[in-house]
């Protein structure tokens, strides 16, 4: 299993926060979001979002990873989507 994950946000931010993995949010500009964008997000702080592989680098060699709340999706714990995503796959 990876020991770091680096994605924007996206089914991987989940899959590290789940994982407890550190997550390294990387969303180049070519990917069309806008700096406005970004800054409004209200998961992390903008300082989180890299837009350049040289930034990518720097925090990975820092170990400057988002670090989230893991209550924060309507205050279900990560760990109980185990329950929930069984419930789902045994219908």
């Amino acid at each position: 299993m990876a020991k770091i994950i680096v994605g924007g946000f996206s089914t991987s931010y989940v899959e590290g926060l789940y994982n407890e993995k550190q997550y390294y949010v990387y969303e180049p500009k070519r990917n069309g979001l806008t700096n406005k964008e970004l800054r409004s997000n209200r998961i992390c702080n903008i300082k989180y979002i890299l837009n350049s592989t040289t930034l990518l680098e720097k925090n990975i060699k820092s170990k400057n990873f988002l670090k989230v709340n893991k209550d924060y999706f309507s205050g279900i714990k990560i760990k109980q989507l185990d329950t929930i995503l069984e419930s789902i796959l045994n219908d």
